[in-house]
C-alpha cells in the first residue's frame, strides 16, 4: 500500500513501475496504490501552474506499506 499524500490538494499522481507500467489508485481514491511487486516506483506529481515533482520510492517485502509527502512549489 502506497499512501502519497500531496500539497496542494487536487494534483495528478502517477505511479510507474522500472517497466513502464503505471499503477492506478484504488477505486475512489485519488492518492492510494495498491503495489503487488517489489520494486522500485517512480512517483509524479503534477498540477497546473506548479513544478511536476516526481519522487523514486523502493517496496519490499520489510516496507509494503508506505506514506510518503509531497509538496509542490508554485511555477514562475
Amino acid at each position: 500500500l502506497l499512501d502519497v499524500n500531496v500539497a496542494p490538494s487536487g494534483a495528478t499522481i502517477k505511479v510507474i513501475d522500472v517497466n513502464g507500467d503505471k499503477w492506478a489508485p484504488i477505486a475512489g481514491t485519488t492518492n492510494i496504490f495498491v503495489i503487488t511487486k517489489v520494486g522500485t516506483y517512480e512517483v509524479v506529481v503534477s498540477k497546473t501552474g506548479y513544478i511536476t515533482k516526481t519522487k523514486t520510492v523502493r517496496i519490499d517485502e520489510d516496507h509494503f506499506e508506505q506514506t510518503i509527502e509531497v509538496a509542490l512549489e508554485a511555477a514562475g
